[in-house]
């Protein structure tokens, strides 16, 4: 008696499915009726990983749709100054030509643009060159200014402007 062997590969190329069959008659063994018999089916070897693209220069949605054509996903998005267009992709992990799991995602980091030049805060303008003196009730020359006593009690400054000695003073008078 002679047992028949029958293979059949499947072939997967985009939309586009093929078969390739064949069968093998070997010597077999008779077996009996009621008997467990153990038949191996083998399918093709299946792809789990994919190359990681370059994303470098794109805008975040072309990157996005070519991920996906790729079987990967966008993973987080981190903005960083630089001095490529804003919304590019200046970074990616894992990094371009490295290989991923199907379906594994990709983050990137995508320019903010150049960085803003700090602003230096500006000296408040007061009377006299000295802005500091000018907060104490006159520039730093006459800044220690004299007081003297009324017949009340109440203090009366001698400096001249409405600095914070005078506003103190004012606010405990």
């Amino acid at each position: 008696m002679y047992r028949k062997e029958y293979t059949e590969t499947i072939f997967r190329t985009g939309s586009h499915t093929s078969r390739k069959s064949s069968v093998k008659q070997h010597e077999s063994t008779q077996v009996e009726s009621g008997s467990t018999v153990v038949v191996y089916v083998s399918r093709p070897q299946v792809a789990t990983t994919t190359k990681v693209p370059s994303l470098s220069g794109m805008s975040v949605d072309d990157a996005r749709t070519l991920l996906v054509q790729n079987h990967l996903g966008l993973g987080s998005q981190t903005d960083q100054y630089s001095d490529q267009p804003v919304g590019t992709v200046i970074g990616q992990n894992p990094a371009a030509g490295s290989t991923a799991k199907l379906n594994g995602r990709v983050n990137i980091t995508v320019s903010a643009g150049p960085e803003p030049a700090p602003v230096e805060p500006e000296a408040p303008s007061g009377s006299g060159s000295d802005w500091w003196g000018s907060l104490w009730g006159g520039d730093s020359s006459s800044s220690s200014g004299s007081s003297s006593s009324t017949e009340t009690g109440e203090s009366a400054s001698s400096s001249e402007g409405s600095g914070l000695a005078d506003w103190w003073t004012s606010l405990l008078g």
